[in-house]
């Protein structure tokens, strides 16, 4: 199995919103109040109706970006996911086995 690096992932938030060119004590706070907003309403909209799943993920990923514990919450989150996607293709493949094209054309000309 391979691990998505999730070192990337903020790396490339990182660039993108050019956060290395800020002050480090206003980079942590922009990045603290903007992923803490993200994972609030994420976590609002547990409840009430919205996409919490993408909003929890991307206040992680800013977070984790500047805090190390969100880092390694995303990086658990991927690995778990990565782990669940693996067992499901296992057991579809194993459910649906691949037919081959001479069991397709016997069943064609029964």
């Amino acid at each position: 199995m391979v691990r998505p690096d999730v070192n990337a992932w903020t790396e490339k938030i990182r660039r993108w919103l050019q956060l290395d060119k800020m002050h480090p004590l206003l980079r942590t706070t922009v990045i603290g109040v903007a992923g803490g907003l993200f994972l609030g309403v994420g976590i609002v909209m547990i409840i009430a109706p919205g996409p919490a799943f993408v909003f929890i993920s991307l206040g992680l990923l800013l977070l984790g970006s500047e805090f190390r514990w969100a880092k390694r919450t995303v990086q658990r989150g991927v690995t778990f996911f990565a782990l669940i996607a693996g067992k499901v293709r296992k057991k579809r493949s194993a459910r649906n086995p691949q037919t081959t094209p001479e069991s397709r054309t016997n069943f064609i000309d029964n």
